[in-house]
């Protein structure tokens, strides 16, 4: 289901029409996501010496910044992403030089200090009915929504 597809969803059961009215909280939804994961659904990454580092990551220029925007799906959506980024503002800006350079640099820094930023690790995640009237928690899945630049980063790399 895209984007559009699941506002259509929302906007059905927020529809005042609707004979169901279940509410369920933020919490709600946290505990029961948290729960359904088991310690098989996490891969321990272990903390390794880069002066054995066997991926060979190269720095970037600003041709390889714009290839790697175009392969990014792009929706038609006009409101910002949690880093407050419109798809729009960004697809106009990007190939400004005073945008792209820094987005360039940041990504090269990335690199070279092997350090991926915390801003771009958060996610926000959207409850997505499973079943046409969800009654339960558990009639949602859990959806992750990155940002565009988080996206562009890891094209990146």
């Amino acid at each position: 289901m895209d984007l559009k597809g699941t506002w259509k969803v929302i906007n059905h059961m927020r529809n005042k029409n609707n004979t169901h009215d279940y509410k369920f909280t933020v919490d709600d939804f946290n505990n029961y996501f948290s729960s359904i994961m088991n310690e098989n659904s996490f891969v321990e990454i272990k903390h390794c010496d880069a002066s054995n580092d066997t991926h060979n990551f190269h720095k970037i220029q600003t041709h390889n910044l714009f290839q790697f925007w175009k392969k990014i799906k792009k929706r038609h959506n006009t409101n910002p992403d949690l880093h407050g980024f419109c798809l729009k503002m960004l697809e106009y800006t990007i190939y400004a030089p005073n945008v792209n350079s820094v987005l360039v640099n940041l990504i090269n820094e990335s690199i070279t200090t092997k350090v991926y930023p915390e801003c771009f690790k958060v996610s926000v995640v959207i409850p997505l009915p499973k079943v046409d009237s969800p009654i339960e928690v558990s009639h949602y899945r859990p959806i992750s929504s990155q940002s565009q630049l988080s996206k562009l980063f890891e094209k990146s790399i």
